[in-house]
């Protein structure tokens, strides 16, 4: 996956920090439209070669004593949320290259802490 990005999140974030630093919307929002044309096309490519690499899973995993179906679906869904970062969270860079990185691992630390004292509000009702 790395390989096919080619550095290309490492160079948006690089050139995003001028117009961060001066708060020229414009550019942002112009430097992110490129990356997620990019992404896009990289999503794409990284899709294309892995259904392309599923049709040799017959002979790849030949001698597996999992099902076929097993391979098939860990393989689809690591895929997915492989994918997901080029098609969706690519503008997770805004924030790496305006060095706000807490704010997205506030989001992760709450839904984690909801998750969790759901999680035991149901245990206990069961209970």
């Amino acid at each position: 996956m790395n390989l096919a990005e080619l550095g290309v999140g490492a160079a948006i974030g690089y050139s995003l920090y001028k117009p961060l630093a001066e708060k020229n919307r414009q550019q942002i929002n112009e430097i992110v439209s490129v990356q997620g044309y990019l992404y896009y096309k990289i999503g794409l490519f990284v899709g294309g070669i892995a259904v392309l690499l599923m049709c040799f899973f017959p002979w790849i995993f030949s001698k597996a004593e999992v099902p076929a179906w097993y391979t098939y679906t860990t393989f689809i869904v690591l895929l997915i949320a492989a994918l997901s970062g080029y098609f969706f969270n690519y503008k997770q860079i805004v924030l790496t290259s305006d060095q706000k990185n807490y704010k997205l691992n506030y989001v992760v630390q709450g839904i984690k802490k909801y998750k969790g004292s759901s999680a035991d509000f149901s245990y206990k009702l069961l209970v």
